[in-house]
């Protein structure tokens, strides 16, 4: 299948997803993913220079938490949302969050980073289930 969307794109380049801590209270993941120059999050984001959009990192975010909580989500809001370093095509990447359920909403924090330990973003987020 070939992805049409960052919705159908994303869940596909997860690899090696990790819960490292899982109770009551808060849950601790870890995950990587890479991506080629012909990802669709690159269309436009800049010809001859492609840099991976902060939406799109963003999403890549929320799609980890609704693998790890088997649910869909949608953002609420960010806070403290920090996007420290460019990401180019062929890039090793590890999305880490730690998160508590709060009814409804998941809330937590992430983090971005190279696989040789760059930080590429940071922030908190609050997101919401969507009933289907």
């Amino acid at each position: 299948m070939d992805p049409k969307s960052l919705n159908e794109a994303l869940p596909l380049l997860l690899q090696n997803t990790k819960v490292t801590k899982s109770d009551e209270t808060v849950t601790e993941v870890s995950a990587e993913c890479s991506f080629t120059s012909s990802f669709i999050g690159f269309l436009g984001h800049f010809p001859g220079n492609p840099i991976l959009p902060a939406i799109v990192q963003l999403a890549l975010v929320r799609c980890l938490a609704e693998e790890i909580f088997n649910t869909r989500l949608v953002p609420k809001h960010y806070k403290r949302t920090k996007f420290k370093a460019m990401v180019k095509p062929g890039q090793q990447l590890v999305i880490s969050f730690q998160a508590s359920n709060k009814g409804d909403e998941y809330i937590g924090k992430f983090k971005i980073e190279t696989s040789d330990s760059i930080t590429i973003s940071t922030g908190n987020f609050t997101y919401a289930q969507i009933d289907e």
